[in-house]
């Protein structure tokens, strides 16, 4: 086989940079094309001028150019195209994040669908295209390319949405996705950014203001580590929010806008940006704010472990009354009281399958959350307030399952209770049915609101309440229906 040797290669590379090529990727291809077409002439016979007149002829003068125009003309079709995409995807993808947040803070169906969607456009496709396009723009300015800066931020953004969409999703994985993006984000990205930005502008000779860029990143640091702490509920994440917001809002905000209404040059759109963030940052504050206290929330356990050893004694009660009843032989009275137990058990099955569904949301696959005794610890939950699960799964996927159950249940004791009282205690206090101060909300959605939108530790109470007055009513009417039987026996 013809080899070419290294002063023909740079005399062919020499005669195509005098043709006009000028994008280094495609000449360095047409060399390698180009050498393995005049090696092939040579193993034919034919010498190294002989092959490369030969090649050169069949190229013609002017195809090398027209080819470097075909291949720039293709690559700016698909540049403009990828383009719009991304600016397409800028745009439509934080309207249906707002669009499912909305559908989100309404408890309207498809917000969860919507969100996911709308993270996975940011997070997959919108962050790679820009990283894509920066990446072309830097080059094709011939500036430096920090491409470490660019893969890191791509890196902690594409993750950190990973580790969102997961939570939304309720896969494993979700946290350890979230702190990795966010510290990444916080004490990698952040400080990689100002010091590029740094480099550039010294490079440049370019003023820059390093105290308001330090300042900058400290802040966002502080606030993206406050976040991180806030979704993972570790301890201190009110106090890393707090010295993080106080910190934006008195020191670099104050300081940002009256640098930026110094320059001439577009001072209005800098101050009505600077406005816009400052109005998000204190809905932020105020969001903050209105969410309950640890004490509030903490206060549900009590209540919630009373009412639930309430059901557990009852509970333990009925077997002897069951026992007692298939040995009278009454088979009226069997059936009756085996319709109330079967009804009495699918409520409390459901209330306990919902809870443990919570619990697995809430904690991770390897985390145990029983006592030991085998029963939900409702002491870990005290400080989690996850609203959205459980209506998610209660009002969202079950469409109210409970209510029909405890409506029914009311229906078959109330016709199977003798006694007054018992009667009166059924019908106040088996629903906790809140006044009707919305006639455009059925009962069922006034019901859900009130007991279901809030935090999970308080809205356990109730499921708790419900099983207590389930198996207390259960108890009182197989106690009735068995006195009745044996006051028919004497």
């Amino acid at each position: 086989m013809s080899d070419i040797t290294e002063q023909e290669i740079e005399q062919i590379a020499s005669d195509i940079d005098e043709q006009g090529l000028t994008y280094l990727e495609l000449k360095n291809e047409l060399l390698d094309h180009i050498c393995c077409e005049i090696e092939e002439a040579m193993e034919q016979g034919m010498m190294f001028n002989d092959a490369y007149k030969k090649v050169r002829e069949e190229m013609g003068k002017k195809r090398i150019r027209q080819i470097q125009h075909e291949t720039l003309s293709l690559i700016n079709k698909k540049y403009r195209r990828m383009k719009r995409t991304m600016y397409g995807l800028g745009i439509v993808s934080p309207v249906i994040v707002v669009i499912a947040s909305i559908f989100k803070f309404m408890h309207w169906s498809g917000g969860s669908l919507l969100m996911t969607i709308g993270l996975f456009l940011i997070g997959m496709i919108f962050l790679p295209l820009f990283v894509m396009t920066r990446i072309r723009d830097t080059r094709r300015l011939d500036e430096e390319l920090p491409m470490g800066l660019y893969i890191t931020g791509m890196s902690a953004g594409m993750i950190s949405i990973l580790g969102a969409l997961f939570k939304i999703q309720h896969w494993p994985g979700a946290n350890v996705l979230i702190t990795v993006g966010l510290v990444v984000l916080a004490l990698v990205f952040l400080p990689m950014f100002a010091s590029v930005r740094i480099k550039k502008a010294r490079k440049n000779g370019e003023p820059i203001d390093k105290k308001l860029l330090i300042s900058g990143v400290i802040a966002g640091a502080l606030l993206t580590l406050g976040t991180l702490f806030k979704i993972m509920h570790w301890p201190g994440a009110g106090i890393v929010i707090l010295v993080s917001w106080s910190a934006v809002a008195v020191l670099f905000l104050p300081y940002l806008v009256l640098g930026q209404l110094k320059k001439p040059k577009d001072q209005l759109n800098n101050f009505l940006a600077i406005l816009l963030v400052a109005t998000a940052a204190a809905i932020f504050i105020m969001a903050l704010l209105r969410s309950q206290p640890r004490t509030l929330i903490s206060g549900f356990l009590a209540p919630e472990s009373n009412f639930s050893a309430t059901a557990g004694f009852y509970e333990n009660q009925i077997p002897a009354l069951s026992n007692a009843i298939e040995m009278s032989g009454n088979m009226d009275m069997l059936n009756t009281a085996g319709e109330i137990q079967e009804a009495a058990d699918e409520i409390c099955n459901y209330v306990e399958s919902v809870k443990e569904e919570v619990f697995k949301h809430l904690f991770d696959e390897d985390e145990e959350f029983r006592d030991s005794e085998g029963n939900l610890d409702m002491s870990m939950v005290k400080y989690k307030g996850d609203i959205d699960k459980l209506w998610e799964i209660i009002v969202e996927r079950d469409e109210f399952k409970l209510f029909s159950l405890l409506e029914n249940f009311k229906n078959i004791t109330l016709s199977k209770a003798e006694d007054p009282q018992l009667k009166d205690f059924i019908q106040k206090n088996l629903l906790f049915l809140p006044e009707n101060d919305d006639d455009k909300m059925t009962v069922e959605w006034q019901w859900a609101v009130a007991y279901f939108n809030g935090p999970f530790l308080q809205s356990a109470s109730v499921l708790s309440a419900y099983e207590s007055n389930v198996r207390l009513i259960e108890y009182q009417i197989l106690s009735e229906l068995l006195h009745q039987n044996n006051k028919e026996a004497v």
